[in-house]
């Protein structure tokens, strides 16, 4: 079971806790010189939004009072310097008797002293008790039910194994404590602000803060979704992107081929023996259109088909392939006898 802690622990069996309680309850017995029926604990505590925060196991009430009979009381708390020390006699002003858990609530009957301090302290506990209050310097053992402290049990001594004390202070409302029988008292809070945060494990807030790694876990999973969420739209963009930039490669590769291809063909053109007549648009059209092709199992490539045309071309219009200006005589049957074709009849009759 883990310990009550509002503090890092540095003594695993010992942490500090703090039970706020005044004194509406109890009934001054200034003959006596004792203040009878002051409730030290009562079966839960809330915060300042009327929220339960901690309850008290009946078996730790019941048990409780092994633990209180005899406790000493001091005047108020020690300085933070001093909160490890141990507790000075000129501070201590009465003791618990008779403790005992009664109608819910552990109460006692505080013995004073006969000194002056005893007698101020009965003075306002006969004319406000609300003036006063207790703070119980303690330690404990507690289980998380939910977002709730279930306390199983009081030790006593605090952490760093002083005994465990009565603090009397002058404003129990507000008295800076982890447990409170008030509600103005912001316990979880004050568990947070006297948390040293370099000390702070997993399994600490596990055993002790179940409702702060629930909340974790849930801005966790909230950021976690949030930051997929960011990716995915940065991966559409991204592949948007990517398909753009694609389309205009592809157009510069067509165009830089055209280009290539346009080189060939006039580069082959040139060196032909074709006369400039057949040279056409359409004929330079049908090399540019030219595209590699299978012959079985043999590619045959786009200049080895544009050489092909051209000397299929120089050839039809009576020419020697590969030498310009070639000659060469195409006849035709006419009335009056062999005609031979002109060059340009010879090239439009292709």
């Amino acid at each position: 079971m883990p310990i009550l802690n509002t503090e890092p622990r540095t003594d695993k069996d010992r942490v500090e806790v703090y039970v706020t309680t005044n004194l509406q309850e109890a009934t001054v017995d200034k003959a006596n010189l004792i203040i009878r029926n002051v409730v030290l604990l009562g079966s839960e505590s809330v915060n300042t939004q009327g929220q339960v925060t901690r309850r008290y196991s009946d078996t730790c009430l019941r048990n409780a009072p092994a633990i209180f009979e005899g406790i000493a009381a001091y005047v108020d708390h020690p300085d933070a310097a001093d909160v490890k020390k141990k507790r000075s006699v000129r501070d201590m002003y009465g003791t618990y008797r008779n403790v005992r858990f009664m109608d819910g609530k552990l109460r006692g009957d505080l013995d004073l002293f006969d000194t002056p301090v005893a007698h101020h302290v009965l003075a306002i506990a006969n004319k406000n008790p609300n003036a006063i209050g207790n703070s119980i310097h303690a330690a404990g053992r507690f289980h998380m039910d939910g977002a709730v402290q279930i306390v199983e049990e009081i030790l006593p001594r605090t952490k760093w194994g002083n005994k465990a004390s009565v603090d009397l202070v002058n404003d129990p409302a507000t008295a800076q404590s982890l447990f409170e029988e008030t509600n103005n008292t912001n316990d979880i809070d004050k568990e947070t602000k006297t948390m040293e945060f370099s000390d702070i494990t997993k399994k600490g807030l596990s055993d002790h803060r179940i409702d702060l790694v629930e909340e974790i876990r849930i801005e966790g999973r909230e950021s976690r979704n949030k930051e997929i969420d960011d990716l995915n739209k940065k991966v559409t963009e991204l592949t948007e992107e990517t398909k753009t930039l694609q389309t205009k490669l592809d157009t510069l590769e067509v165009a830089a081929s055209l280009a290539a291809k346009a080189g060939l063909v006039d580069e082959l053109l040139e060196a032909s023996s074709l006369p400039k007549e057949a040279k056409t648009d359409i004929f330079r059209s049908t090399l540019l259109n030219v595209q590699e092709k299978k012959d079985g199992t043999r590619t045959i490539a786009i200049k080895e088909q544009i050489e092909s045309l051209i000397e299929d071309r120089t050839t039809a219009i009576g020419g020697k392939k590969g030498v310009k200006n070639a000659g060469g005589e195409r006849k035709t049957n006419t009335p009056g006898g062999t005609k031979p074709l002109s060059q340009s009849e010879v090239i439009a009759s292709l």
